[in-house]
């Protein structure tokens, strides 16, 4: 059973023009057996417990911005939270443990998952990770366990027009951010 907290963060970050450039970027999903520790996990056999971690960077002169993330796993949502993070390389992780199963899974990270901050570029906000785990004790590589890099949709309303206000972040699992 996993443990949740309430997590309810306004965010809004807006660059006035002339401003120093800002980008967020996902750059590669990766499993480890223990949350910012243990060993890489290329792809885990049905019944292993692993974690869930993103290195990404923040491309910006300026100082500490809050980084809003997700993770979700074969489309559902397994963890989100506001990363507090300066310039430069950086590593956010699940605290909590996934267990595979046999079959094809889909990790998907996503920064700035409301566009709430302004970048130079949106495209590049989201990383995803594909595997196919095995049942038996030896996992099988496929050609689908590859790392792609996707672009991050705009945020609109049903009428389609883009919206540009905070949001609060649902309910997640604590994050842990280093």
């Amino acid at each position: 059973m996993r443990a949740s907290v309430s997590v309810c963060v306004a965010v809004l970050m807006l660059r006035a023009p002339g401003a120093a450039a800002l980008d967020l970027i996902a750059e590669s999903p990766f499993l480890r057996s223990g949350p910012h520790s243990g060993v890489a996990v290329e792809v885990p056999a049905a019944g292993q417990d692993v974690y869930f971690h993103l290195a990404l960077r923040v491309d910006a002169s300026g100082g500490v911005i809050g980084v809003p993330f997700e993770a979700t796993i074969d489309g559902q949502a397994f963890c989100a939270g506001v990363a507090d993070l300066g310039p430069g390389a950086a590593t956010v992780w699940c605290a909590d443990a996934w267990t595979a199963e046999a079959g094809q899974h889909t990790l998907r990270w996503r920064l700035d998952r409301g566009g709430l901050i302004a970048e130079d570029d949106e495209a590049n906000n989201a990383a995803v990770l594909v595997w196919s785990s095995s049942g038996g004790a030896t996992p099988t590589r496929t050609a689908a366990a590859t790392r792609t890099r996707t672009a991050a949709a705009t945020p609109t309303d049903a009428s389609g027009t883009t919206i540009n206000r905070p949001r609060w972040l649902p309910p997640t699992t604590a994050p842990t951010v280093a």
